[in-house]
């Protein structure tokens, strides 16, 4: 009778252990879950807004801009139709595909349901708009599209480029922000697909 009294106790024993065991375990799970869950809410707080600060500039318009320092303040505000990888390799970004037809012409596919920064839907009149002022102004991004001769819309997302002469890698040259033709103004900071906007600028 004693040594079943031990047995029992022993058994009794050895299963509050276990229950403790796995609560302690559960609990722990929980805490070190609801503390990844915190980082990753605080982590993307901090990237609702940044403050970027530049020694001078001219302006933040990529379309009349000559200032090769407000470059990468133009990057978290606008997107280009083709990006490059830091080993120099082409990598779809407005534009999902660059087909190559002839020597001369290419057919570019946009990515659809972008928005940009006022709600406005990204079609292919923002790409000819942009391509068409670069044509005509005088911005650090003109030589991309310098020899480029016609650009028509065929629909919402496909356009045809025509180029004056054969351009060699021409995709490479895609890489220029394209900015909101709608309501777009020389003086102003047009819109952009990025995904951060200027809601405050100062000068010192």
């Amino acid at each position: 009778m004693k040594s079943n009294f031990f047995k029992y106790i022993f058994i009794v024993f050895f299963i509050g252990i276990m229950i403790f065991a796995i609560y302690k375990i559960r609990t722990e799970e929980e805490t070190k879950n609801q503390t990844q869950s915190q980082t990753v809410e605080n982590e993307q707080e901090h990237v609702r807004e940044i403050n970027l600060g530049i020694a001078e500039y001219d302006t933040l318009n990529p379309i009349v801009s000559n200032n090769k320092n407000v470059q990468d303040i133009q990057k978290v505000m606008y997107e280009p139709l083709i990006n490059l990888t830091t080993d120099y390799k082409v990598e779809t970004c407005l534009a999902v595909e660059c087909a190559k037809q002839n020597a001369n012409t290419y057919i570019l596919k946009l990515r659809e349901g972008v928005k940009f920064a006022d709600g406005t839907s990204f079609t292919a009149t923002d790409v000819k708009f942009t391509m068409d002022l670069l044509k005509q102004g005088q911005s650090i991004y003109s030589y991309n599209v310098e020899g480029v001769e016609n650009v028509e819309i065929v629909d919402d997302h496909t356009l045809t480029v025509t180029l004056a002469n054969e351009i060699p890698f021409f995709e490479y040259n895609l890489t220029f922000p394209i900015v909101e033709a709608a309501n777009y103004s020389n003086e102003a900071i047009p819109g952009g697909t990025g995904k951060f906007k200027i809601l405050n600028l100062r000068r010192k």
